[in-house]
């Protein structure tokens, strides 16, 4: 370390690696009397890498268990922010195996940009679909994990609407069978007497004259 006998003195320093340093000052006036001081550095890149704001989706679920029916269209809307204003690459994975959402922007320096995007979800699942979005840039990074958020969708099956109650109406049937059938056979039989009404009389023959 490089000593320095002026009364007031600066020094540079340029650090390796990232992170909180902790400078401590020394002085000493020859006669055996010494101070210090300390202070706080943080190390930072000289670009930082981009944020996620916020990850929601629309419209809100009206089921008490937060799900959704199949066939759902759902918006996902996406808020990040670069500080450096740097180009800007996103990614949506939305998590059921279709393909994944990508898209670049223009982001302008310490700006929220907002992306939007629309997903449907065809099939209903027993474990909710888990959501993942990423925000990267184009810049090198001593620490390239880049800037990530989830959400879960879930998709549940509509239950079918429970059948009517079928009524037996077999005791019915029959009781109005039965009644036709008497029916029929009552006219049936007033017809019969109709006609053996109207038919003429037989005429009894007259009995042969007698011999002589």
């Amino acid at each position: 370390m490089e000593l320095s006998t002026a009364a007031d003195d600066s020094a540079s320093h340029s650090y390796d690696t990232l992170g909180a340093k902790t400078v401590t000052v020394y002085a000493d006036d020859g006669h055996g009397h010494n101070v210090s001081a300390t202070v706080a550095v943080t190390v930072i890149e000289g670009n930082q890498k981009p944020t996620i704001v916020s990850f929601s989706k629309s419209p809100a679920s009206t089921a008490t268990d937060g799900s959704y029916p199949p066939n759902t269209t759902i918006t996902f809307t996406l808020v990040v922010n670069d500080y450096d204003g740097d180009m800007l690459g996103i990614a949506i994975d939305f998590g059921d195996g279709s393909d994944i959402y990508t898209t670049v922007i223009d982001s302008r320096p310490q700006t929220d940009e907002t992306v939007t995007t629309t997903h449907n979800y065809t099939v209903a699942n027993a474990v909710a679909y888990t959501v993942t979005a990423v925000v990267v840039d184009d810049q090198e990074h001593a620490n390239m994990d880049w800037s990530t958020d989830t959400m879960d969708v879930k998709i549940t099956a509509v239950a079918p609407p429970t059948p009517p109650h079928k009524v037996d109406n077999t005791a019915l049937y029959l009781a109005i069978g039965v009644v036709a059938a008497i029916a029929v056979i009552a006219a049936l039989l007033l017809l019969m007497r109709r006609k053996k009404k109207s038919a003429p009389a037989e005429i009894a023959p007259e009995p042969p004259p007698p011999e002589q």
